[in-house]
């Protein structure tokens, strides 16, 4: 379970450093963080509790992205008999086409497609940045299996 987290860890990290550097250098980029702090705000408030702004509200998104993140690329390493990388890209895959679907059904804002889909370039991205979380968990996956 520890070595699953690990890999799931390592996928999730990927993924954020990735986006940071994405979303810093294009102009067009995808929009995750946002997504994040507005899926915080929508949570909290359904819990009947005050969500926090600014800079916190930034901080609570990133750390809830990461251990979602985390939680759902620690399945790169189940089943031994499966190959982490195809894992690794198919929990990629259908993480991202739901990033770049799910967000506006969910209510999270009328411009959510905006946030990922925003051009074709920009729902791409966001695809392939989640697939480079997924290859990442794979790699760490298939380390952690030579050992």
């Amino acid at each position: 379970m520890i070595r699953a987290l690990i890999n799931g860890l390592a996928g999730a990290c990927a993924l954020t450093v990735a986006h940071e550097l994405v979303r810093k250098s294009k102009p067009n980029a995808p929009r995750l963080d946002i997504l994040g702090m507005r899926s915080v705000s929508k949570v909290m408030s359904a819990f009947g509790i005050e969500p926090p702004t600014g800079e916190t509200l930034k901080k609570y998104a990133l750390v809830t992205d990461i251990v979602s993140n985390a939680i759902m690329f620690s399945g790169v390493g189940a089943k031994p008999g499966i190959s982490p990388w195809l894992k690794g890209i198919n929990l990629g895959l259908m993480a991202g086409v739901g990033a770049v679907t799910v967000p506006e059904k969910v209510g999270l804002g009328k411009d959510a497609a905006l946030l990922t889909k925003k051009t074709t370039a920009t729902a791409v991205t966001t695809v392939g940045l989640y697939v480079l979380g997924g290859l990442a968990a794979a790699a760490v996956a298939q380390i952690g299996r030579k050992k």
